[in-house]
């Protein structure tokens, strides 16, 4: 199966199959996504632009993987994003829209995550009703699911979706920051029987998190002063991994990322503006040689 329709509308899968070797992929049209199957964080993900590079991309993929094919999927253009729900009793409740910020290609690493996602309200019911048909498609019921999809003059594309919480501080964090919403809390009385509440304190707010992505080299001096961008307005939290002398390799995973700073806001558009403001006074207190 190349891919799988979603629906009878506009919303389609990422077309895609598994292949053990580039002589299999002669029917792909360039340029390519390449996964390994049974990993996380980014890790061996990659785009391929040409027929010719699709052999190291595949080698690459699986240095990060127990099996002996990967998965390979049309390049989708298009802002992305990700949405976290809650399936219980039947229902399907879209708790949050999260928009992505993502490294350059080849490596699509995501380097930040704000909430609510700049979408229309139409969108966001097409987003629901995508949600929910995939529910019912997977049977996604007493459980939590994290959909990555993008969205482009041709429609919504789903990418992946998972019965799961969100990483990167998504669900841990950012979605009771913007919403009040604990969806862990209400993880556990779905698993434990109880009452499913998702409206009682519900506020709306905006919150981001910001992964510092800094040019290759090596770090030849760190001010003092970042060790207070925890306590600039708005901030929640703030960690930085990476000392003087250390050096700054291309970030190529969710997990060589090297520091990040969590912000809150009444509105997504002092979201952003604090978001743009903190990333740039923040990077410029880390000097590279």
């Amino acid at each position: 199966m190349f891919y799988r329709q979603v629906s009878d509308e506009a919303t389609v899968c990422a077309k895609g199959r598994l292949i053990k070797s580039a002589d299999e992929a002669k029917d792909f049209e360039f340029p390519v996504i390449v996964k390994p199957r049974d990993n996380s964080g980014s890790r061996g993900v990659r785009l391929c632009r040409t027929e010719e590079e699709l052999q190291s991309c595949m080698d690459e993929a699986l240095e990060y993987s127990h099996l002996d094919s990967v998965l390979v999927e049309e390049f989708i253009e298009g802002q992305e994003y990700s949405i976290e729900s809650l399936h219980y009793n039947g229902r399907t409740e879209v708790i949050q829209f999260t928009e992505k910020k993502t490294a350059e290609f080849p490596y699509n690493v995501e380097l930040g995550h704000k909430q609510p996602a700049n979408l229309t309200e139409n969108q966001k019911k097409e987003i629901r009703s995508v949600i929910s048909r995939i529910a019912e498609a997977l049977k996604f019921d007493n459980c939590p699911s994290h959909t990555e999809l993008k969205i482009n003059d041709r429609g919504i594309f789903v990418i992946e979706t998972s019965p799961r919480l969100g990483g990167d501080y998504i669900t841990s964090t950012l979605v009771p920051l913007s919403t009040g919403i604990n969806m862990e809390n209400q993880l556990l009385n779905i698993a434990l029987g109880e009452s499913v509440d998702v409206n009682s304190g519900r506020k709306a707010k905006a919150s981001a998190v910001c992964f510092f992505y800094l040019p290759e080299g090596t770090i030849t001096r760190i001010d003092n002063k970042i060790n207070e961008v925890r306590n600039w307005r708005n901030v929640v939290s703030f960690d930085f991994k990476l000392k003087e002398g250390d050096s700054v390799n291309k970030i190529t995973s969710s997990l060589n990322r090297y520091g990040q700073f969590i912000i809150q806001a009444d509105s997504r558009e002092e979201l952003d503006r604090l978001y743009s403001e903190y990333e740039t006074e923040a990077e410029k207190l880390i000097q590279l040689g």
